[in-house]
């Protein structure tokens, strides 16, 4: 489409649909959006560039014909919008089809496209790329499925002031599907040269029948990486280790394979980390091996989680002939994605962090990776069930060892599993009452109740020296925003 062409995005306050709104109207696009409400802040944030906003859904908010219908994977048939834009024949897209067609492009415009995609880490690796790029001067093209504190956005368009051979897209790479009329990850709608795999376990139950099924959506990713490119495999999964192993013994890969971790026999190793005092700052002090020699690095990041998501952001600044130099400012200048272990409040001795994890793996790197940074504070787990995973009896038994690093552990009774299922597994919920009964059984302080209930549990509990992590991948009904309060009036 020209610039200056209108597009309309029907549920335009998601993450990634607010996103592509806000890189259509920086190409130059007219741009209206609709969706049921603006709740902050990505209502707040979407009023502030759209040309026209519409709330609610209806046939008249397109009345004004579109050029383009970019349609939001939470609508289905049955929409008002979504029914017009077919029965009219008005042309539409998926949120990744436009961002495959307007950040990778063409090799000639872009020869360089990275996807960090995984069950989990991709959020952070991605950002941790797109930084140090950014540092460096490459100032690439990017897609992170969150804010990063230190790129200006989450999406943001390849510079063409640099020169051609020089340039980079980075892409979070999100396996969950695309639209109602394109049931395939996200990730198939980008172009891969350099891929980075993070992690492979079970997720999304509404969509995949077993951990298989993703596997499989990896395998066609990888298939389609060019012979020039590369693919790098982190060794801490078993599962992921299998795959690559799989992929090299059947010569069904044409990239180059690399692999990252602490294994000895890996391409890209951690040889060291420690927690050491940088000033007032806690922070983890990273020794990396690469191809071409060791690096250190300081950064603000915890847990071994994020220290192999550095080493694969490290990694991939070699590949794309970042000098050491490079990749160490352009990694230590990372300062964190909001809602990934962001210290929100420190108050009276009491700190408050905010976290996005849900899946029980995420839960339980996230809580050792600040039972590392925290060592002598009681460190107390509040957790709200919200996906269509994790509001599942699927993770009942490894949701019972998530936690084991925390002190005390509050989670959100579920009520209901509910939610949209795509697959023929029964939708059992998860038993939060049960949970809760075997941390007591092993001795830790442990609640599930409403947020109203959590709450006042909360209010009782805390004192000075505890840090309080709250992990949610919602708005967790805001109990965030009412602990803070809370807090400060102690």
């Amino acid at each position: 489409l020209p610039a200056g062409s209108h597009v309309h995005v029907s549920a335009v306050c998601g993450t990634g649909t607010g996103s592509v709104a806000k890189l259509l109207k920086d190409l130059g696009f007219k741009v209206t959006g609709s969706d049921k409400a603006f709740y902050p802040p990505m209502g707040d944030v979407v009023r502030g560039f759209l040309d026209k906003v519409y709330e609610g859904y209806s046939e008249s908010n397109l009345s004004e014909r579109p050029d383009l219908v970019v349609i939001g994977n939470n609508l289905s048939r049955g929409n008002p919008e979504v029914e017009f834009v077919l029965r009219e024949g008005i042309p539409y897209a998926s949120m990744p089809e436009v961002f495959g067609a307007l950040l990778a492009g063409s090799r000639e415009d872009c020869p360089t496209s990275i996807i960090a995609a995984g069950t989990h880490g991709k959020t952070t690796t991605s950002a941790m790329i797109a930084t140090m790029l950014e540092v460096s001067g490459r100032k690439p093209g990017y897609f992170v499925g969150g804010v990063p504190t230190t790129l200006p956005g989450s999406v943001r368009a390849v510079d063409k002031s640099i020169a051609p051979e020089k340039r980079c897209v980075v892409f979070e790479g999100d396996e969950y599907d695309s639209a109602f009329f394109a049931k395939w990850p996200k990730f198939h709608s980008y172009r891969p040269d350099i891929v980075v795999f993070t992690s492979l376990e079970f997720d999304h139950a509404d969509i995949y029948e077993c951990e298989d099924d993703i596997a499989l959506e990896f395998t066609r990713l990888m298939q389609r990486v060019p012979k020039s490119g590369a693919v790098l495999l982190c060794d801490t999964y078993e599962s992921l280790e299998d795959l690559g192993v799989g992929w090299d013994d059947h010569g069904i890969l044409d990239a180059s394979l690399y692999w990252y971790g602490a294994e000895k026999k890996s391409d890209f190793r951690i040889l060291k980390r420690e927690q050491v005092q940088s000033g007032s700052e806690q922070r983890q002090k990273l020794k990396l091996k690469l191809r071409n020699g060791e690096l250190e690095i300081l950064t603000t990041e915890t847990g071994e989680h994020n220290a192999q998501n550095m080493l694969a952001a490290a990694a991939v600044g070699e590949l794309v002939g970042l000098t050491p130099k490079e990749i160490k400012h352009g990694l230590e200048a990372y300062r964190g994605v909001l809602r990934r272990q962001v210290v929100v409040l420190e108050s009276g001795g009491i700190t408050v962090i905010e976290d996005f994890a849900h899946h029980p793996t995420a839960v339980k790197l996230t809580l050792e990776g600040l039972r590392e940074r925290y060592p002598d504070s009681r460190l107390i787990a509040v957790y709200e069930p919200r996906s269509n995973t994790s509001r599942r009896a699927f993770f009942q038994d490894a949701y019972g060892q998530a936690f084991s690093a925390a002190d005390v552990i509050l989670i959100k009774k579920v009520e209901d599993a509910g939610g949209y299922s795509g697959t023929s597994t029964e939708i059992v919920a998860l038993d939060s009452n049960k949970l809760i009964a075997a941390y007591q059984a092993a001795g830790k302080s442990a609640f599930t109740g409403t947020v109203s209930e959590m709450l006042g549990h909360l209010e009782k509990l805390i004192q000075p020296k505890d840090v309080v992590v709250v992990m949610s991948n919602g708005d967790f009904e805001g109990l965030l925003p009412k602990l803070l309060k809370l807090v400060k009036e102690k």
